[in-house]
């Protein structure tokens, strides 16, 4: 049985391409795509902890506030 040598470079060479286009019409594509949604990822949780931050700041906010309210309350129960 004789090895044809053609046919074996002519695989290689398929492989080759074939590896080459994958990596530069599905590979690529995919890894950018997976960076988009990352960055998009970040920026809905820095979104997020903004927000959780400013409801923080509200919430106490409106407990000092609360707490102006009952001690106006009380003093004015107070002198009433």
């Amino acid at each position: 049985m004789k090895i044809n040598w053609f046919t074996i470079i002519a695989q290689i060479l398929n492989f080759i391409i074939l590896v080459w286009l994958l990596k530069k019409l599905l590979y690529k594509p995919v890894l950018n795509a997976i960076s988009n949604r990352e960055k998009e990822r970040e920026s809905l949780l820095n979104s997020a902890e903004l927000k959780m931050a400013e409801a923080k700041q509200m919430q106490s906010d409106l407990q000092k506030k609360n707490e102006d309210f009952e001690y106006h309350k009380e003093e004015l129960f107070k002198k009433g």
